[in-house]
């Protein structure tokens, strides 16, 4: 992924992405290289260590009406640089959960990213793909792609079934008829 130097460090971003003034809003989406969210309902900021230097990367999350967006963000020689972004549209209003893992797979102390996508296509079976990113040499780097096959188990209800309970008149208990 080619990476891209910043306009403001990600703590700014995040502050402008919460604020109330649209403008401010679109210039964090488009700095943080975010340009299919709309808007930001909701954002937030971890550092972690992505890579083997010690100095902590950012991962800028964010939630839009529609999408949920991830940008990575490293510094160097004191410039901010956005390493690469993902997004995940929410089909039928529901989040590929989790979209985004932060995990030590390859050493300890340091972080590989988990990007998932894929799932159900409505017919109940679909193919869930996990990418694994790495900070290597400065650049976000795919390291390896999983994918899992799966069926989604389909529920049949039979028909409602309707009965008429009949009471039988009172003349047949009375002998009255």
């Amino acid at each position: 992924m080619p990476r891209r130097a910043t306009k403001s460090d990600p703590a700014t971003l995040l502050t402008n992405l919460m604020s109330k003034d649209p403008e401010r809003v679109s210039f964090a989406l488009q700095d943080a290289d975010l340009t299919w969210l709309r808007d930001a309902v909701d954002a937030s900021l971890t550092a972690v260590n992505l890579d083997s230097d010690a100095d902590l990367e950012r991962i800028l999350r964010v939630r839009s009406l529609g999408s949920y967006g991830v940008a990575v963000f490293k510094q160097e020689s004191g410039a901010w640089w956005v390493l690469g972004s993902f997004v995940c549209g929410r089909p039928r209003n529901r989040m590929q959960d989790p979209f985004i893992e932060l995990k030590p797979l390859i050493s300890p102390g340091t972080s590989d990213i988990i990007v998932h996508s894929g799932g159900s296509q409505g017919t109940g079976v679909g193919a869930a793909q996990f990418t694994v990113y790495r900070v290597f040499k400065g650049q976000l780097q795919p390291m390896r792609r999983l994918k899992s096959t799966f069926e989604t188990a389909r529920l049949s209800f039979a028909a409602p079934e309707r009965r008429a309970i009949k009471r039988p008149s009172p003349a047949k208990f009375t002998g009255v008829h």
